[in-house]
């Protein structure tokens, strides 16, 4: 049986201009798993439903009752119920509401060709209970709203395979839920759901599973395939479970604020695991037999009390991820760069005061981050891959002869006392983003060089005038921002024309309260 704790991330990029820019892409979490959007597994439906028409009225739908296979209302038209004329559509199989329906009538029942039915962020409380007459619906979407009634009517739908109720007013998942043989993904998220019932074991075929934001905490204790017998006695640790059993095929685990005081045992056996998130717990350090997990890609612990990396992580050949902000680390061992599939590594907020030279055999790292006042060693140069740095502004002017040397995308200089333009910055020709916000630049240097620039931030500085002539060759530039300095007089806006006339999409940030995009 395979389970997957399932996290959501999207890479985003935050511009402000107050000098606070995070030269960080950082990974962020979303609240809550929109079940619709999950990429359709094979063999989920057929034919794929991305390809046929989506009715949108119900007037549309019953002219034309025999092609209607998608159907969505307009809340505003169901804020009265659903019609009962949606029953003449006899081969519908995905209808979607969202928002507005009060009522879900047991009439819906008679549509039998049904597969998929998203009823997200409505305000309804029942579901009718002869719900299962739908033998053919594979997927059930009742998320946000505000449910009352027992939730064992869930398990008689058997013919699921993706089952969200996040959010959804259910505190208790029924036993029955063992029956949905075929069941791939269950999203509890967001529920007063404590516990999981003994039967979900038998769920085969479940892949995914999402507990964010629940009351849940002992989650190994209640998957482990073990029989009732074996199972630790009430109020006994977590770690009490029998090791010899046998574990189950997780490869991504998920016990992100947890209370967790210690990295539970069990982990030990989940030689498949790819993915461990144990950030926002209260981690005092970390055990040996974290590097006996050969496959671990991804390991994150963020925001715990860790004041020491064991030596034994480095065997982890295939670590391509390594999260360790807001931890007590004082220290970074040599041995850190026999991490040679490496990408990305997170130290911010630790009192790491050295980066050991064995830095630059990462050959394959894109970012880093620390904090504090640190020397770069020479070899930082050799990180050919590196594309961005998380470090305070200073720290890169003081090391600026280690990082002009390097490809990075991105140079964040904000607030950092600037007078002039550092001009070793025009070495560095692969920057996309340069940011030198809330310094008091006076006058800028011909840019041509920086041929890839796409994004240049001046705001709150001490120019005198639009800097024209200095970016009139920079033709990849999407994003000049220069407002909040001493620029007075109209004859700048004929340099602003000016420059628009060269580069007709870029985006203009010009005065204070003034965002305008010329064409």
């Amino acid at each position: 049986m395979k389970i997957y704790i399932s996290i959501i991330t999207i890479i985003g990029f935050l511009f402000q201009c107050s000098g606070q820019v995070s030269s960080e892409n950082k990974l962020i979490k979303l609240n809550r798993l929109k079940i619709g959007n999950i990429k359709p597994m094979s063999g989920e439906h057929n034919p794929p439903y991305s390809k046929i028409k989506q009715y949108t009225s119900m007037e549309e739908a019953l002219a034309n009752k025999e092609s209607v296979i998608r159907l969505y209302l307009n809340p505003k038209r169901v804020s009265r119920g659903i019609p009962k004329s949606i029953t003449e559509l006899k081969n519908l199989e995905e209808l979607v509401i969202r928002g507005g329906l009060v009522k879900i009538p047991d009439f819906i029942t008679q549509l039998k060709n049904l597969r998929r039915l998203y009823l997200d962020n409505n305000s309804f409380s029942k579901i009718p209970i002869n719900i299962s007459e739908l033998k053919k619906l594979e997927v059930l979407s009742i998320a946000e709203n505000t449910i009352d009634q027992s939730p064992d009517f869930l398990g008689e739908i058997k013919s699921l395979k993706i089952l969200n109720i996040a959010d959804s007013g259910i505190n208790k998942l029924p036993e029955n839920i063992g029956n949905l043989n075929d069941l791939r993904i269950l999203n509890i998220s967001h529920t007063n759901i404590a516990s999981l019932p003994e039967s979900l074991k038998k769920l085969k075929k479940l892949e995914k599973l999402d507990i964010e934001g629940t009351k849940i905490k002992s989650i190994l204790v209640s998957l482990a395939d073990l029989p009732l017998s074996k199972l630790p006695e009430k109020g006994k640790e977590i770690n009490g479970i029998d090791n010899n059993s046998n574990p189950l095929d997780i490869k991504i685990l998920n016990l992100n604020n947890k209370d967790l005081v210690e990295v539970p045992l069990e982990i030990k056996s989940y030689k498949n695991l790819i993915e461990l998130d144990l950030s926002n717990n209260q981690l005092l350090d970390i055990p040996e037999w974290i590097g006996e997990l050969p496959n671990l890609e991804i390991l994150d612990f963020t925001n715990n009390r860790i004041k020491k990396i064991p030596e034994s992580i480095y065997k982890l050949k295939k670590l391509r991820y390594l999260y360790f902000s807001n931890n007590q680390l004082n220290f970074l061992p040599e041995s850190i760069g026999k991490l040679k599939s490496l990408e990305r590594l997170n130290l911010h907020e630790n009192q790491i005061e050295k980066i050991p030279n064995s830095i630059g055999l990462l050959i394959n790292l894109e970012y880093i981050s620390f904090s504090g006042k640190i020397k770069l060693p020479k070899t930082f140069r050799n990180l050919k891959k590196l594309r961005n740095i998380g470090v305070k502004p200073q720290v890169i002017l003081e090391n600026s002869e280690e990082i002009r040397r390097l490809n990075l995308n991105e140079i964040n200089l904000s607030e950092s006392g600037l007078t002039e333009f550092p001009n070793w910055v025009l070495d560095m020709k692969s920057l996309v983003k340069l940011f030198l916000t809330k310094n008091k630049i006076e006058t800028l240097p011909d840019l041509s060089s920086l041929s890839n620039l796409r994004v240049i931030d001046l705001c709150s500085n001490n120019l005198n005038s639009i800097p024209s002539s200095s970016v009139k060759n920079l033709k990849n530039l999407k994003l000049f921002v220069y407002n909040n300095n001493n620029i007075v007089g109209y004859e700048d806006y004929d340099k602003q024309d000016e420059i628009n006339a060269l580069y007709p999409d870029l985006y203009i940030i010009f005065h204070k309260h003034d965002k305008r995009r010329h064409r």
